[in-house]
């Protein structure tokens, strides 16, 4: 079979014919946790597709020294796994969460757990092969759960239940409550108490820190950052992207409302010229509020500050022909 494929690659490079390569896809990072045995754990996890993959040597390093600890191996494009075994650290395991996304495609490396070669689902993230948590408890006898607000959860003395076909589950928000405008607004109210109205919120930093404190979902970087050049780390646009992903985490995507009258609290609002470039970004708090489509909304870098709407203190704005909206949500579709 090995040698028919080398024949069919080199009459395809011959004749200059396109040669099928393993699809890519992308790899963004995710907030979910995972606990061994109660303990919290730091494994770099990026999701694929819904799903969590993980690198498999961090997976060893958290199993070690348990009931359920196995060794990897790795040589000639095979990945060796020894259920029993001591698993030996090469001292990059568990780096902790990814900060940015990345190009994922399917593994072309043979994976032998226990002298029989498995057929799993890898995918190949800079050198690293990633797994499902669920197949590798599986196929190594461990029990994989999931709770809201706890994350991923190892077993070490239970028995894997056998896998099941992926199932669509309902969206949550990053507190692991239903997606529902009241329990946004919610959280957004959790963040107001933070960084209340009159909060210095200006250039860079304040005494050295970075104004958005927290890791940036590829989701919000690639709409405010990658396609209007907003930064997400300080002024508006920093501002803008800490509420999304306190709001809706870090997994939740991003699409384009071409509606004003569709807009929900949480949305992404980039304030656009008359020539579409950019002029700040703003998430609103509320749905449009009369005839004339005006929106509640928060912000940062406002005169430098922060600024909630109240009905002491009222922030709405509405787009214009002159001044545009592109709005972005992260509620599910349907």
């Amino acid at each position: 079979m090995k040698k028919a494929v080398s024949c069919f690659l080199a009459l395809a490079l011959c004749l200059g014919l396109a040669v099928p390569a393993l699809a890519a896809e992308t790899a963004n990072p995710t907030n979910d946790k995972l606990t061994v045995d109660g303990v919290e754990q730091t494994p770099t996890v990026y999701k694929i597709g819904g799903s969590n993959y993980f690198k498999i040597r961090d997976v060893a390093a958290v199993l070690n020294g348990t009931e359920k600890q196995f060794s990897v191996g790795y040589s000639s494009g095979k990945v060796t796994v020894t259920s029993g075994q001591p698993y030996e650290a090469t001292g990059k395991e568990l780096a902790g969460a990814p900060s940015e996304s990345r190009t994922a495609s399917r593994s072309s490396d043979s994976i032998i757990i226990d002298g029989t070669e498995a057929s799993l689902t890898v995918y190949k993230i800079g050198g690293s092969n990633y797994f499902k948590l669920r197949d590798l408890g599986k196929a190594l006898d461990f029990q994989v759960d999931w709770a809201a607000g706890q994350g991923v959860m190892i077993e070490t003395g239970g028995t894997a239940a056998p896998v099941e076909p992926d199932q669509p589950t309902e969206a949550t928000l990053a507190n692991g409550k239903p997606v529902t405008e009241e329990n946004v607004l919610a959280i957004m109210a959790e963040i107001e108490r933070e960084y209340p109205t009159g909060t210095l919120w200006a250039e860079r930093t304040v005494a050295g820190t970075a104004y958005n404190p927290n890791k940036v979902s590829g989701a919000v970087n690639v709409v405010i950052h990658g396609q209007y050049g907003a930064n997400t780390t300080y002024a508006c646009g920093g501002f803008a992207a800490m509420v999304s992903d306190r709001v809706f985490g870090y997994d939740a995507p991003c699409r384009k409302v071409d509606d004003v009258t569709d807009i929900r609290p949480g949305d992404i609002i980039v304030h656009l010229d008359k020539n579409g470039n950019p002029t700040h970004v703003s998430i609103a708090m509320s749905g449009v509020r009369n005839e004339y489509n005006y929106v509640a909304r928060c912000e940062g870098n406002n005169n430098s500050q922060v600024k909630w709407h109240s009905d002491d203190t009222p922030n709405i704005a509405r787009p214009t022909a002159a001044k545009p909206w592109a709005i972005y949500t992260r509620y599910p579709e349907g």
